[in-house]
């Protein structure tokens, strides 16, 4: 029976449903890895058999350059945003003019706010892995603050320093985010750009869950409308990371632990589905495929090359051996060992040319 968006989870649907798009992504989500192995050079030069442990392995920067060059130079890192007029005359024009440049800063700014600017990040995935998830547009109001009040004894140069602060903050906060995730983190049906269903498997420090939690049970508590459900989480180790499961639809939002506890479940108040992807457009579905396989559209600009970058690895290798072998190839003596060792400690060499090789 197929699961309605609409309808609250519970740990049996998400669990079912991620075991589902787990899945559905293990090809690509292996070649992913794969290809890692080749950007940060971590690959097998040679191959694993026994015979082969001995040899020494040199790994060109060649994918790495490739990917990075690519994501330099081939794609622009500027969104354009365009605002279609609503209607006919100049007022219309102006309004769709200005709405235009709001927008554009607004995004501007939010990408700065994030660690990775989201559109370099994008492309570089896009031509790394031939696919990229994007979480967003979201707001994030972690850093909505209420106006500070004095406190009791507070010094007051110190409350006006607070103050001051907190209006600076106020002036330029922009809650807008998007930001750019690994594919190994989202889990999405592969051909809906923007499922109804969305997905996000990932890491969470133990003591921000606990916070997370602690705030939507006492949402839970004080209204009982928008948290349908919370549990609070408690962990010892603060800095431990719990893995757990987001569940995303365009009514509901749920957090579960990858162990099958349902932390919390609330309704969604953005009222959509804030996780969508995109492929490369490099890859092909094959004319006989049997199942659904993301691995078929997932495809950047490394995957063609891998054996022509391990067949470089293999030359620049022996080149580089054959190389150190002869400028420092080990001295030979006809006569005794001990004799040629003194004699190499000074200028001159006794005996004919061909007693030393």
């Amino acid at each position: 029976m197929p699961i309605d968006p609409a309808q609250a989870p519970d740990e049996k649907a998400v669990n079912d449903y991620f075991e589902h798009l787990r899945e559905t992504w293990e090809e690509a989500r292996a070649l992913f890895t794969k290809l890692d192995t080749f950007y940060f050079r971590t690959y097998n030069v040679w191959p694993t058999d026994k015979q082969f442990t001995d040899r020494p392995s040199h790994r060109p920067s060649t994918p790495t350059w490739i990917v990075d060059h690519a994501a330099d130079t081939q794609l622009g890192t500027n969104p354009i945003i365009h605002r279609p007029v609503a209607g006919r005359g100049v007022d219309h024009e102006a309004a769709a003019d200005r709405l235009e440049t709001g927008l554009s800063a607004l995004i501007n700014d939010a990408f700065l706010q994030e660690p990775v600017i989201p559109v370099k990040g994008a492309k570089k995935q896009l031509l790394l892995y031939g696919y990229t998830p994007i979480y967003g547009p979201f707001l994030d109001m972690r850093y909505q603050f209420e106006e500070p009040t004095k406190n009791k004894g507070e010094d007051r140069e110190d409350f006006e320093a607070r103050l001051a602060e907190w209006e600076a903050r106020r002036f330029g906060w922009n809650p807008l985010r998007t930001r750019v995730l690994h594919p190994n983190e989202v889990l999405l049906e592969p051909f809906d750009k923007i499922p109804g269903i969305g997905l996000r498997n990932h890491k969470i420090l133990a003591h921000e869950l606990t916070d997370l939690t602690t705030r939507r049970f006492e949402a839970l508590s004080k209204t009982g409308t928008r948290s349908e459900y919370a549990t609070e989480f408690y962990h010892k180790e603060p800095y431990d990371l719990i893995e757990v499961i987001e569940w995303w639809t365009a009514s509901w939002h749920a957090v579960v632990q990858v162990d099958g506890k349902l932390l919390y479940r609330e309704r969604n108040g953005w009222r959509f589905q804030p996780l969508s992807h995109t492929f490369s457009s490099y890859g092909q579905i094959p004319t006989k495929s049997d199942k659904v396989n993301p691995r078929d559209l997932a495809k950047g600009i490394l995957e063609p090359n891998l054996d022509e970058i391990i067949h470089e690895a293999q030359q620049q290798t022996a080149k580089h051996e054959l190389l150190i072998r002869a400028a420092f190839a080990k001295r030979g003596y006809r006569g005794d060992a001990t004799e040629a060792a003194e004699m190499l400690k000074g200028d001159i060499l006794e005996g004919e040319e061909s007693d030393w090789w």
